[in-house]
């Protein structure tokens, strides 16, 4: 995989940052891991490769659900409950 880094790379990872709070959008460590993923990555990465590379790297933390799963045992008893 070919790849970029250096002063480029952060200063778009600075100007993304900026844009976001600009616009009112939440500056999240994960949002920062996808968008540096991203700006690095000289290939046209697929979402499966790009969460691959941060999963690996520890940068995305462990997900609420995992990619392609069904959502936690708890939400559909939530669900039985408001049909109350």
């Amino acid at each position: 995989m070919a790849t970029r880094h250096g002063r480029e790379v952060d200063g778009w990872c600075s100007e993304f940052e900026k844009l976001c709070r600009s616009r009112g959008i939440r500056v999240t460590a994960q949002r920062l891991a996808v968008y540096r993923a991203l700006a690095e990555d000289l290939a046209h990465p697929t979402a499966e490769s790009v969460y691959s590379r941060l999963s690996i790297s520890g940068a995305m933390g462990k997900p609420p659900v995992p990619l392609g799963g069904d959502a936690p045992a708890e939400d559909a008893e939530d669900e039985e409950e408001s049909d109350d």
